[in-house]
Order: structure tokens, then sequence, then C-alpha cells
């Protein structure tokens, strides 16, 4: 408890990033950007750290994002192949549902399913939820604490 005390009131910032294969050569970043401000700083004092997400989603407007945002940036911009976003994404049924709804192919999942059964059935065999009359997968929150740059502003 005294570290997550001492991280909340210490964590300024996260930024974690991952490269994909660029098309048409050369690396490109995606990144998670969390700025720790007072509703985070009280979700890692609480122990409440599967929130963070949430509090991501609401505060694009202050510079935060997530991995799947950053991802499917990437894909909308064609600076990587949709593949590559699925397999660096953490929270994979996420950025499948965004990527079919943005009308992406997603082919590739057959080629992952033949050339790693065992992965693909762990991440494709959460339960099936129906929410608001629509099918949506289960999944709990990805998102950890698992960085941290602390400064003493």
């Amino acid at each position: 408890e005294q570290v997550r005390l001492l991280l909340a009131d210490t964590l300024s910032a996260v930024i974690a990033q991952v490269l994909l294969p660029r098309i048409g050569g050369g690396r490109v970043a995606a990144r998670e950007v969390l700025l720790v401000n007072p509703a985070v700083s009280n979700l890692i004092r609480k122990a409440k750290t599967f929130q963070i997400a949430s509090v991501m989603q609401t505060s694009k407007a202050l510079g935060m994002q997530t991995l799947n945002d950053s991802l499917m940036q990437l894909v909308k911009e064609k600076l990587a192949d949709p593949k590559e976003a699925y397999l660096k994404a953490v929270d994979k049924q996420a950025l499948l549902g965004r990527l079919r709804a943005a009308g992406v192919k997603t082919r590739f999942l057959e080629e992952i399913a033949d050339t790693d059964p065992e992965e693909f059935n762990a991440t494709h065999s959460r339960r099936a939820v129906e929410v608001g009359g629509q099918e949506q997968t289960a999944s709990p929150s990805g998102t950890e604490v698992a960085a941290a740059s602390a400064g003493t502003g």
C-alpha cells in the first residue's frame, strides 16, 4: 500500500511505445501516453488501476492516448499493416472490433490461427456477451501501471 501511495503522489507520466514495420520500409512507433492527473492518482491510491484505461479514453483532449488509438491511427494513415497492428495490440479484441468497424479487412486472422493456434485460441476464446443488442467480447482491461517515470516538478 505504501508503494501505491508513493507512486500516486510522484508519478507524472507514463509513455510506452512499440515499433511496427512501416509500410514502404523502416519502422513506425505506436505510443501510449498516460498523464497523471488527480483521477489517475486516486485510482492508483485505491488500487483500481484496471480503470485507468477508461480515464485515458475520456482524457484524450489532455494528450492521453491508448496504444489501440495509436495503432488504429497508424492503420488509417496507411503507415502500418492491420496485421502488424493487431499483433502489437495488448487488447486485441478491442482493436479487432475497431478495425472491423472502420471497414478494414481482417483476413490476417486466418493466417494467425494457422501459424499459432494456441495463442489465437487463448486470445479469442473469451466469453461473448450481449450488450445493447450487439455481441461484444468480455475482456478485462489490460491496463496496469507497468512502467513509471517519477517527477518531482
